[in-house]
């Protein structure tokens, strides 16, 4: 009897194991959402208001106080890493001015302005992911400040790779002083990336904080305006890039 049972588990298992494997060859696309209607400007309302309710921002100062804190020394360290911003400006200043005048050029001090560039372009998505790793790992946090600290966290995946390419454009930078970059392809990437960083952080915090507070009812309707605000800023951006 228990032999039996266990093959026709075992055989049931097997169905659904094909069954995704068909699904993933054959099907395309799965609509996880309605379309857009008139009535998602009211639950936007809901939303915005829920984002912009002073109760909840003074509940998330609450909790980052309370973390402050239980890890000062974990605070300290962080701001600490985000003041180096300035020394490490400073010297890839003076690489890029070695390589410039040729007092000095060799592969190690691309490596070095490489490692500088990636420090540079981490800050800010250091700033924005310390607070909230601190936050999440407080007990019983209010879930606006869960949700705010799961979208800061979201922010930082596209951040650092857009940061990135546009401290690699900046004035000093690896595209300038290193790999000779034409100036137009650098001043259009750094000047498309300047209005495209903004936008792209803001509705992944969006995304990312709806995504982390699943249960709140109308988060669906400002998801979406999100996306939408976000794939048409990159669609921009994409074809200004490529026109130039």
């Amino acid at each position: 009897m228990i032999q039996d049972i266990e093959f026709t588990e075992q055989k049931l298992v097997n169905t659904a194991e094909d069954f995704g494997e068909l699904l993933d060859r054959h099907l395309l696309w799965i609509r996880s959402s309605k379309p857009v209607r008139f009535g998602d400007i009211k639950k936007l309302q809901v939303s915005l208001g829920w984002f912009f309710k002073p109760a909840n921002w003074g509940q998330l100062f609450k909790d980052t106080g309370r973390s402050f804190r239980q890890k000062t020394a974990v605070w300290m360290i962080g701001l600490f890493l985000i003041v180096s911003r300035r020394w490490a400006r400073r010297k890839l200043k003076d690489i890029a001015e070695c390589v410039e005048q040729q007092v000095e050029d060799s592969f190690l001090l691309t490596i070095k302005a490489l490692a500088l560039t990636v420090m540079l372009a981490a800050v800010w998505p250091f700033l924005l992911a310390f607070p909230a790793i601190q936050l999440t790992s407080l007990r019983q946090t209010d879930p606006f400040s869960t949700g705010v600290a799961g979208g800061l966290i979201y922010v930082t995946r596209p951040l650092i790779f857009m940061v990135l390419f546009y401290t690699i454009c900046r004035q000093n930078g690896l595209a300038q002083a290193h790999f000779q970059w034409p100036v137009s392809a650098r001043r259009t990437l750094k000047r498309n990336l300047g209005w495209l960083i903004p936008i792209v952080a803001l509705t992944s915090f969006f995304l990312g904080a709806l995504a982390t507070v699943a249960r709140f009812e109308y988060g669906d309707a400002l998801a979406k305006l999100s996306l939408m605000i976000q794939a048409l800023a990159v669609s921009i951006t994409g074809g200004r890039c490529c026109m130039n």
